[in-house]
């Protein structure tokens, strides 16, 4: 089903899997965000990146409840895709 953007909405986009048919998942964190960073490109979009923030990770999380915001989502950057806790291609 092709993406059809809302009115006024803007998507954040975390991660990317898959691109022009090709299975990233064996690929580490750093190297997918690259491709998706140049897949979006600058402004104009109604897909934006997520931001990153490098630091104490207990640090963080502490700060995003003292704000009553949402949530984090951690990743280790040189790590593949992992799905139900197992990275792809381990035994």
């Amino acid at each position: 089903m092709p993406f059809k953007p809302m009115p006024d909405r803007i998507e954040r986009c975390l991660a990317l899997l898959y691109f022009v048919g090709h299975d990233l998942r064996g690929m580490e964190q750093q190297e997918r965000r690259m491709i998706l960073e140049n897949a979006i490109g600058e402004g104009g979009s109604v897909i934006r990146l997520s931001e990153e923030i490098e630091g104490d990770g207990p640090a963080i999380m502490e700060t995003v409840c003292e704000f009553g915001l949402e949530g984090i989502l951690a990743k280790d950057r040189r790590a593949p895709y992992r799905l139900a806790g197992r990275a792809i291609g381990s035994n």
